[in-house]
């Protein structure tokens, strides 16, 4: 495939962004294989209670939220409508879905950004992991706190095609917003 990631030569565009999310999938199930393999620890141990469509109730949760705070955003024009994204590709919005189940990379990218912007961004990562803690306590189980980070990821990358943490690389979402950057 022509790719050497030993010597920087990565894959780039859409398969270069899918990437990342798919490998956390490996650092998952080596975490849960080390955890019932070594630690003799059964799944409900590590959070993952019997009801999984708690999954579901944590993305409907993330698309209210997202509702409210990107009307915010629009009415205060902190975020401008573009359009209706026309290059945006169906499949590679459904990979996009499947990725954001198992993703964690973005967090990286709030060190690549102004400092302003990296503080922002960890006061938001602190309040987001009261956000999703409160849950696994409250449901017992953390599913819910997965599909929450999973579909608010999505939904705001690969369907109001905004960026995520600071990131720079521009979404394929469905939709086109932009930041309107205030000084």
């Amino acid at each position: 495939m022509e790719y050497d990631p030993l010597h920087g030569i990565m894959p780039t565009g859409r398969l270069g962004i899918l990437l990342p999310y798919y490998g956390f999938a490996a650092f998952l199930l080596t975490t849960i294989l080390y955890c019932r393999l070594v630690e003799k620890r059964n799944l409900e141990s590590l959070g993952y209670g019997k009801k999984v469509t708690d999954y579901f109730s944590g993305g409907i949760i993330a698309v209210f939220l997202l509702v409210i705070i990107i009307g915010l955003c629009y009415f205060v024009k902190a975020i401008s409508w573009v359009g209706i994204n026309e290059n945006s590709n169906i499949t590679y919005i459904i990979c996009l879905w499947i990725g954001f189940i198992f993703s964690f990379p973005h967090v990286f990218s709030l060190f690549e950004t102004e400092t302003k912007y990296a503080v922002i961004g960890i006061i938001n990562l602190y309040l987001i992991s009261i956000i999703f803690s409160l849950l696994m306590l409250i449901r017992s189980n953390i599913w819910v706190a997965c599909g929450l980070h999973g579909t608010w990821n999505f939904v705001l990358y690969g369907i109001i095609g905004l960026s995520l943490s600071g990131s720079e690389i521009n979404s394929d979402g469905i939709m086109h917003f932009k930041t309107n950057y205030i000084s």
